[in-house]
């Protein structure tokens, strides 16, 4: 019910705050409000709630989430980085970028971000795909 009321709130502060924002701002103001009124409301709000209510850890939740995020970063940072230093932009550029970044995307996540579960999961799906290949 606390969600459902919330949800109403935020809904009723976003077109409050998108009209005068869309008018001085255009759409770019609709979307500052709405940006704005969900971080408070499911960002802020909603975690305190589940905090003190719920007695859910939210702390240490982000502190988690925290850890898996800054090594994920820095692998985005180097996608970026290496995309803007391709001078040719082909299909095949793109597809072979596209490869290259999720490997090092999937070997950061599973060196620094997976779990001992989340690790099984991925490795019995690949052991599962590879055997499907050797039996064609």
């Amino acid at each position: 019910a606390f969600r459902s009321k919330l949800i109403l709130i935020i809904a009723i502060v976003n077109v409050v705050a998108s009209i005068p924002l869309a008018q001085a701002f255009g759409g770019i103001g609709c979307a500052a409000a709405t940006g704005v009124a969900l971080f408070l409301g499911q960002g802020i709000v909603l975690n305190i709630y589940y905090s003190r209510v719920i007695h859910l850890r939210i702390k240490e939740f982000f502190v988690e989430i925290l850890k898996m995020a800054i090594p994920l970063t820095f692998v985005g940072i180097a996608g970026y980085i290496a995309f803007e230093m391709i001078a040719s932009r082909t299909a095949l550029t793109l597809a072979v970028g596209v490869v290259l970044y999720t490997t090092a995307y999937l070997t950061v996540a599973y060196l620094f971000s997976m779990n001992k579960y989340e690790k099984g999961l991925l490795t019995g799906m690949m052991k599962h795909v590879l055997r499907m290949n050797g039996k064609k």
